[in-house]
Protein backbone atom coordinates (compact mmCIF):
# COMPACT_ATOMS: atom_id res chain seq x y z
CA UNK A 1 0.00 0.00 0.00
CA UNK A 2 1.51 3.28 -1.01
CA UNK A 3 1.63 6.38 0.98
CA UNK A 4 -1.27 7.91 -0.39
CA UNK A 5 -3.44 4.86 0.07
CA UNK A 6 -3.00 4.49 3.29
CA UNK A 7 -3.54 8.07 4.26
CA UNK A 8 -6.79 7.87 2.38
CA UNK A 9 -7.94 4.44 3.38
CA UNK A 10 -6.47 4.14 6.70
CA UNK A 11 -9.21 3.65 9.47
CA UNK A 12 -10.97 6.41 10.81
CA UNK A 13 -11.33 5.04 14.58
CA UNK A 14 -8.52 6.72 15.78
CA UNK A 15 -9.45 10.00 17.05
CA UNK A 16 -5.98 11.34 17.36
CA UNK A 17 -5.45 11.91 14.01
CA UNK A 18 -7.12 15.01 11.90
CA UNK A 19 -7.13 14.66 8.05
CA UNK A 20 -6.86 17.52 5.72
CA UNK A 21 -6.33 19.25 2.57
CA UNK A 22 -4.83 22.47 1.02
CA UNK A 23 -4.63 23.61 -1.65
CA UNK A 24 -2.35 25.99 -3.55
CA UNK A 25 -4.59 27.24 -6.48
CA UNK A 26 -3.31 29.02 -9.69
CA UNK A 27 -4.94 31.10 -12.28
CA UNK A 28 -2.41 32.01 -15.16
CA UNK A 29 0.46 33.80 -13.10
CA UNK A 30 -1.42 34.21 -9.99
CA UNK A 31 -1.98 32.36 -6.91
CA UNK A 32 -5.14 32.56 -4.33
CA UNK A 33 -4.34 33.29 -0.94
CA UNK A 34 -7.17 33.63 1.67
CA UNK A 35 -6.82 35.42 5.15
CA UNK A 36 -8.44 33.38 8.02
CA UNK A 37 -11.33 35.06 8.98
CA UNK A 38 -12.31 36.74 13.28
CA UNK A 39 -13.37 34.43 15.65
CA UNK A 40 -11.41 31.26 13.41
CA UNK A 41 -8.60 29.55 14.29
CA UNK A 42 -5.46 31.60 13.86
CA UNK A 43 -7.43 34.32 12.70
CA UNK A 44 -5.47 37.01 10.51
CA UNK A 45 -2.73 34.66 9.08
CA UNK A 46 -2.76 33.86 5.40
CA UNK A 47 -3.68 30.51 4.13
CA UNK A 48 -4.43 28.42 1.53
CA UNK A 49 -7.70 27.07 0.67
CA UNK A 50 -8.75 23.47 2.65
CA UNK A 51 -10.08 22.05 5.09
CA UNK A 52 -10.97 18.73 6.76
CA UNK A 53 -11.58 15.26 4.70
CA UNK A 54 -14.64 13.70 5.17
CA UNK A 55 -15.05 9.98 6.09
CA UNK A 56 -16.72 9.37 2.66
CA UNK A 57 -14.80 11.62 1.08
CA UNK A 58 -11.18 11.48 -1.14
CA UNK A 59 -8.71 14.14 -0.40
CA UNK A 60 -9.45 15.26 -4.17
CA UNK A 61 -12.63 15.67 -3.39
CA UNK A 62 -12.26 17.36 0.06
CA UNK A 63 -10.27 19.91 -1.59
CA UNK A 64 -13.13 21.19 -4.36
CA UNK A 65 -15.94 21.16 -2.17
CA UNK A 66 -13.79 23.04 0.59
CA UNK A 67 -12.68 24.98 -2.01
CA UNK A 68 -15.90 25.85 -3.36
CA UNK A 69 -17.54 26.23 -0.18
CA UNK A 70 -15.28 29.18 0.87
CA UNK A 71 -14.43 30.96 -2.47
CA UNK A 72 -17.39 29.26 -5.06
CA UNK A 73 -14.13 28.80 -7.06
CA UNK A 74 -14.11 25.86 -8.72
CA UNK A 75 -11.06 24.09 -9.06
CA UNK A 76 -9.34 21.19 -11.80
CA UNK A 77 -5.80 19.58 -12.41
CA UNK A 78 -5.12 18.32 -9.01
CA UNK A 79 -1.53 17.29 -8.19
CA UNK A 80 -0.22 15.64 -4.99
CA UNK A 81 3.00 17.55 -3.50
CA UNK A 82 2.55 15.17 -0.45
CA UNK A 83 1.69 14.83 2.74
CA UNK A 84 2.68 16.57 5.64
CA UNK A 85 2.29 14.81 9.37
CA UNK A 86 2.21 17.96 12.29
CA UNK A 87 1.99 18.00 15.61
CA UNK A 88 0.49 21.37 17.35
CA UNK A 89 1.53 23.16 20.57
CA UNK A 90 -2.00 23.89 21.45
CA UNK A 91 -3.06 20.41 20.95
CA UNK A 92 -0.27 17.90 21.50
CA UNK A 93 -1.98 14.54 21.86
CA UNK A 94 -3.68 15.03 18.19
CA UNK A 95 -1.53 14.48 14.84
CA UNK A 96 -2.44 16.48 11.70
CA UNK A 97 -1.75 14.91 8.50
CA UNK A 98 -2.59 17.47 5.77
CA UNK A 99 -2.43 16.18 2.12
CA UNK A 100 -0.89 19.25 0.31
CA UNK A 101 -2.03 20.05 -3.74
CA UNK A 102 -1.52 22.13 -6.62
CA UNK A 103 -4.24 22.61 -8.63
CA UNK A 104 -5.90 25.33 -11.30
CA UNK A 105 -9.00 27.26 -11.60
CA UNK A 106 -10.41 29.96 -15.04
CA UNK A 107 -11.62 32.52 -12.59
CA UNK A 108 -9.95 34.32 -9.75
CA UNK A 109 -13.65 36.19 -9.24
CA UNK A 110 -13.89 34.72 -5.63
CA UNK A 111 -17.05 35.02 -3.50
CA UNK A 112 -16.49 34.76 0.32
Amino acid sequence: MNLITKFLYESTTNTDTNKSVKGIIKCGVKYLILRRGIGSKGEGMWDFSGGHIKEDETAEEALRRETFEETTVKIDNLKSLGIKELEFKDDPNVKHKIHFFTCETDSMEVYL
